[in-house]
């Protein structure tokens, strides 16, 4: 994945964000993004490949049978469709911004792999769903990590 240092993407408060095939980190944070930030990063490109591939095969089924080929449009943004949909039943199970992000599959997934520098290698396709079921995702590290990354959320 290519990451590409900017001002304007993450928004500012947030230090980086993957938009596959890229990882935007932001210019002025550019020295807190070191390999675990990248390894992170790295499973949400996973998780997006896996999701936008479920979401063709999804679209190509719906069309076959006679849905409209505007279905394709909502592939590249089938993960954060996920993400943000996630994130809002989190919300209203925890009742907080930081608990409910904390909480999202793919953050879990993440934030609980990613100083495993050879969990990619081995990761299993949509790992990212057993966490799906978890109510609660307590990690001192994920704590100290979700606050560098939710200053202005």
């Amino acid at each position: 994945m290519k990451v590409v240092f900017n001002k304007l993407i993450p928004f500012k408060g947030f230090l980086a964000i993957t938009l596959w095939p890229f990882i935007f980190v932001r210019s002025e944070l550019k020295a807190k993004f070191g390999d675990v930030s990248k390894n992170h990063e790295k499973i949400h490109g996973c998780q997006q490949v896996e999701v936008m591939a479920a979401a063709t095969l999804i679209a190509t089924v719906t069309v076959l049978f006679g849905a409209s080929a505007w279905w394709f449009m909502s592939i590249p943004v089938s993960f954060y469709t996920l993400y943000v949909f996630e994130w809002l039943i989190r919300l209203v199970i925890h009742g907080n911004k930081r608990e409910a992000y904390r909480n999202i599959s793919f953050e879990q997934e993440a934030y609980l792999h990613e100083s495993d520098f050879g969990y990619i290698k081995f990761r299993k396709h949509f790992a990212w769903i057993k966490y799906l079921s978890k109510k609660t995702f307590i990690n001192e590290i994920a704590d100290h990590r979700t606050q560098l990354n939710m200053d202005n959320f």
